[in-house]
């Protein structure tokens, strides 16, 4: 009955879906922070005062990426320069929602039409068996952008033909990196891998690629400079001093307390070590910038790289943990007392929880490993695997947290279900022959 309703298409039905998932977390307690790191939230609205006649040009700003804060200056301007805050929140979850649906229909008739009914049904149920994209949804983060952007290189990706990419890939590229810049590193990592892999249908056609990507590369670079003709007046870290001050608090993520994973802010890491020895010594060095005159950037940034040539084997160290945590998945917005239930205990449903969710999430890991080591798959891969590295490098060298790797994610689900929609059917001729 399961593989009966797997090869049929259900296009519409994933649609309605999505919308129903978002109704579902609209009345469920487990959502993300609203306004996220308030960030986008704050610059989205100043963007739209300003375009609304009601604020200078002056107090425009976009400290981090841009991508997040042109996004939902959309439902943001469509709600009113002078809504509350409650209305441009549900104005944007609603703009996500329709965003996301959208983005389901297309990628699933694309995934039909090119490995048919059961990898994108596959696809689909790996998608809403652990819905983060609609978690995310219910905030003002860059995870959403994110999502939609990996849906669109997947889509391009799917689409090439003969010497022609499709500008779906180009453009998901694009927004990938408006949303999180680290994802930069892909355009150099694609590009020094057309020369390294040989004999598939990518390297056949580079030329078109290689010119694509020159031409993300210069959009990128237009945009930052965009960035920064703006007045940026608001007081914050902006992308240099924020590099700097992200990589210092990597510095002490795992350098003595190797098994403490809690999620790295004030209120979850009391009483550690390493969190107490982070905020010593960015005292130490805001006050040293302050007493110089020099940047946050070049003091922080200094002090840094003098570390980690200080300490080359906890460095990699550190790197290894990351990636090993940015795999697992934990809910940090909920406590383990809140999972109490009908006279249960919440720490025990919180791990019963959490183990069932990281076996479904290790599972589809497992099967997208398998497909991309076996039949030599990676040949017809590798461009995704670039995306991955990127991701990999930046995060594992620099700071973690596990929804900088969401987007990934994306990825794993889509070589998972094409490894089950490979193999169901032999499974099933085995099954039925004589």
């Amino acid at each position: 009955m399961v593989l009966n309703w797997l090869n049929f298409s259900h296009r519409w039905m994933w649609v309605w879906l999505s919308i129903g998932f978002f109704g579902l977390f609209l009345l469920s307690p487990v959502k993300s922070k609203p306004y996220g790191d308030g960030d986008f939230h704050i610059e989205a609205k100043t963007l739209v005062s300003y375009l609304s006649g009601n604020a200078p040009f002056e107090v425009v700003s976009i400290s981090k990426a841009p991508g997040p804060v042109l996004f939902y200056a959309i439902p943001y301007l469509a709600a009113g320069d002078q809504s509350s805050d409650e209305r441009k929140l549900l104005y944007a979850r609603i703009w996500m929602c329709i965003c996301i649906a959208l983005m389901h229909y297309m990628i699933y008739g694309t995934l039909v039409s090119v490995y048919g009914a059961i990898t994108s049904n596959v696809f689909m149920v790996f998608t809403f068996i652990i819905p983060l994209h609609v978690y995310y949804s219910m905030g003002i983060w860059a995870e959403c952008l994110a999502y939609l952007s990996m849906l669109m290189i997947i889509n391009g990706f799917l689409r090439r033909e003969g010497n022609h990419w499709h500008s779906t890939f180009f453009i998901g590229l694009f927004i990938l990196i408006l949303a999180r810049p680290n994802a930069i590193l892909t355009i150099p990592l694609i590009f020094l891998l057309s020369f390294l892999v040989r004999g598939n249908l990518i390297t056949n056609h580079y030329r078109s690629l290689r010119l694509g990507l020159l031409f993300v590369g210069l959009a990128v670079l237009f945009s930052g400079f965009l960035v920064k003709q703006l007045p940026n007046t608001r007081i914050t870290y902006y992308q240099d001093d924020y590099f700097a001050y992200v990589q210092h608090i990597g510095r002490f993520q795992y350098r003595n307390e190797t098994w403490d994973w809690r999620y790295w802010d004030r209120s979850t890491r009391q009483g550690s070590m390493d969190f107490q020895d982070y905020e010593t010594s960015g005292r130490q060095l805001r006050q040293l910038a302050f007493d110089s005159g020099k940047s946050v950037a070049d003091v922080f940034g200094l002090w840094n790289w003098n570390d980690i040539f200080d300490h080359p084997v906890m460095t990699i160290k550190q790197s290894v943990l990351r990636l090993i945590n940015g795999h697992l998945l934990q809910i940090n917005s909920v406590t383990p007392e809140k999972f109490s239930k009908s006279g249960l205990n919440g720490h025990f449903l919180y791990w019963i929880f959490h183990t069932f969710l990281n076996f479904i999430n290790l599972f589809i890991l497992a099967l997208a490993i398998w497909l991309f080591f076996s039949y030599k798959s990676w040949r017809d891969y590798w461009i995704l695997l670039a995306v991955l590295m990127a991701f990999f490098i930046f995060h594992g060298f620099v700071y973690m947290e596990q929804r900088y790797l969401f987007p990934c994610r994306v990825i794993y689900m889509f070589l998972a279900a094409i490894f089950i929609g490979h193999h169901i059917p032999k499974i099933t001729s085995k099954n039925e022959s004589p």
